[in-house]
């Protein structure tokens, strides 16, 4: 049985679905009449873009008929640099933006090369390469570099002789004798009773002799400087200056039985050594250098660093009393959460989470982040907020609010709803606008 349907009712069904399918609703737009929008109060204030943030017109808003005239988006302007005069050196060159004094480095490069460099060896002098920039024109003279000398590592020890080898070039010496030094056995002291030591060379640590008495106030490392009238003895390890002068350089007379006057060097205060000729009066004086302090190696830990206290490694002179003492940083807190932290938005405040240290007990509450606000701009003629990306409408109330219409839902769902309702609006010619107030579809006029 066929079933016959007039084209009446086919428009019907039609106009029906239509109503049904139309669940924003339709509002239609009464003109206004135009004021002069001379009284204005802003509701946004203007802010200028920068080389990397972007910036917006002020929103201002008409006291007699509430005509907006709506913040507009302005881009930022992106970085100018221009080089700084002055700035080149072996590195680069330094480029400032007129818009913000941010600075950068750009290194050398593209360089032509008039001389190439060369490595100096443990012989031989070398030299930097002479080239210029071809990026900026900056012109790096060549400069000599010299020989490294060799570095020796001791390949065998003997009771008369060492053989060393040098560890970059591979030079094999042998030589005959040792350099004899005396080193103490435990702490330096030159004036420690029952003191023991051993001779050693410098060059290969050879132990020549071992366990040597030594007495208190005996000088082991002496170093004696040859001066035409005197000669002067300084200890190496404790500081100690002795003088001796051979004859007067007044009168030339012995100066066995001159008298001297002495105030010896300490670690950070120089010292003298006077002699007076007994023949001619004569007065000389030899200034003594300050010894500087005699530290030991090693740094000793004297306080254990922890998340509550910074630590302290110090090592203290051999000669007088003073230390060197270094911080060592605070070891980290070892957090516990007693709480979850929340992220502020825009409408709601944060929170940090509630913790302890697990080391040290320190107990740290949480902290409210205060709502960081909308902030609004024109977006294709709508109020767009660039922190939560979220369309604003302004409600009854005046408050500015996200918008809950399906025109700004982006649910996939909700957009594909949408574009459909939007499809018959333009079909059957019908004004549509949500309840946020944004048009989507203007009649056409015929």
């Amino acid at each position: 049985m066929k079933i016959k349907i007039s084209a009446k009712k086919i428009l019907c069904l039609m106009l029906c679905f239509v109503m049904i399918l139309s669940v924003s609703p339709v509002v239609l737009a009464a003109e206004k009449l135009s004021c002069g929008h001379s009284n204005y109060k802003v509701t946004i204030q203007a802010r200028e873009p920068g080389c990397e943030e972007y910036g917006y017109t002020e929103q201002r808003e008409c006291n007699v008929c509430s005509f907006v005239q709506k913040a507009q988006y302005i881009p930022a302007t992106g970085h100018d640099y221009k080089m700084v005069e002055g700035s080149q050196d072996s590195y680069g060159v330094t480029y400032k933006c007129d818009g913000c004094s941010g600075t950068y480095e750009k290194m050398h490069g593209n360089w032509s090369y008039t001389l190439l460099a060369k490595e100096p060896t443990c012989t031989e002098d070398g030299w930097t390469a002479d080239k210029t920039c071809g990026n900026c024109g900056y012109h790096q003279v060549s400069e000599k570099l010299s020989a490294t000398a060799h570095e020796y590592q001791v390949v065998s020890s003997e009771a008369s002789s060492h053989v060393v080898k040098c560890s970059k070039c591979s030079y094999v010496s042998a030589e005959e004798g040792h350099e004899l030094v005396f080193v103490y056995d435990g702490d330096f002291n030159c004036y420690s009773e029952n003191a023991t030591g051993k001779e050693v060379c410098s060059e290969c640590g050879y132990v020549v002799q071992s366990d040597i008495a030594v007495k208190a106030g005996s000088h082991q490392n002496l170093h004696i400087s040859l001066k035409t009238e005197y000669k002067l003895a300084t200890c190496k390890d404790c500081g100690y200056a002795a003088i001796s002068a051979e004859e007067c350089v007044s009168c030339g007379d012995n100066l066995t039985e001159g008298e001297y006057s002495i105030k010896q060097a300490t670690c950070d205060r120089p010292g003298y050594l006077m002699y007076q000729c007994s023949s001619c009066g004569n007065k000389n004086t030899v200034p003594v250098n300050a010894t500087g302090h005699y530290l030991p190696d090693e740094y000793t830990v004297t306080r254990r660093p922890s998340c509550a206290q910074v630590g302290i490694k110090s090592k203290t002179c051999l000669r007088c009393d003073y230390t060197d003492e270094i911080e060592i940083p605070k070891t980290s807190h070892m957090f516990s959460p007693l709480s979850e932290a929340r992220e502020a938005t825009c409408t709601e405040d944060g929170i940090t989470s509630e913790t302890f240290c697990t080391l040290c007990s320190d107990y740290y509450a949480a902290v409210v982040i205060p709502a960081i606000g909308h902030n609004i701009i024109d977006y294709n003629g709508e109020d767009f907020c660039t922190n939560c990306y979220k369309y604003m409408i302004d409600n009854e109330n005046g408050e500015t609010i996200e918008c809950k219409c399906i025109c700004h839902n982006n649910d996939g769902l909700a957009k594909t709803v949408f574009k459909f309702l939007l499809f018959f609006y333009k079909l059957f010619n019908i004004k549509q606008s949500c309840e946020c107030g944004t048009v989507h579809y203007v009649k056409t006029i015929v």
